[in-house]
């Protein structure tokens, strides 16, 4: 999405820096969250000893995996495609012209539709929608 924003010259280069920067640390963080969090589950379901595949494969809970059977190029064009609808949605959402919906609505409207890709278009490689870098409207478009 930054990228996305930036080429349409909705973000400066900087800003658009500071976003992939500051994405890539909180999910590096969060992932480590994650793992402080459920590390006696983890223990307990792999016996300490990490894989990331096989039967007891942990991997995947940190990062975006194909699932089984279904080729990268697939989830490819499954991102490009989910990405798409998002932006749309986004830039539809915060057009000035467009007022078939409230401003106190708006949130309540990308959650909808954040859930709605994720849930049509999870099956190829989960559910890896990050609307995180959308949620101040009002400051990406100006």
């Amino acid at each position: 999405m930054s990228l996305a924003l930036l080429s349409l010259g909705k973000l400066k280069f900087i800003q658009c820096l500071f976003y992939i920067t500051g994405q890539l640390v909180g999910a590096f963080l969060g992932a480590l969250v994650v793992y402080v969090l459920y590390i006696s589950e983890f223990n307990m379901y792999d016996g300490g000893i990490r894989q990331i595949e096989g039967a007891n494969a942990t991997a995947n809970i940190f990062y975006t995996a194909p699932s089984r059977g279904v080729p990268n190029w697939n989830c490819l064009i499954d991102q490009i495609i989910s990405t798409s609808l998002l932006l749309t949605f986004v830039r539809a959402l915060d057009n000035d012209y467009n007022h078939l919906i409230s401003n106190t609505a708006k949130p309540f409207a990308f959650v909808l539709m954040i859930i709605a890709i994720g849930c049509s278009m999870n099956l190829n490689c989960g559910y890896p929608l990050n609307p995180v870098c959308l949620l101040d409207f009002d400051d990406l478009y100006k």
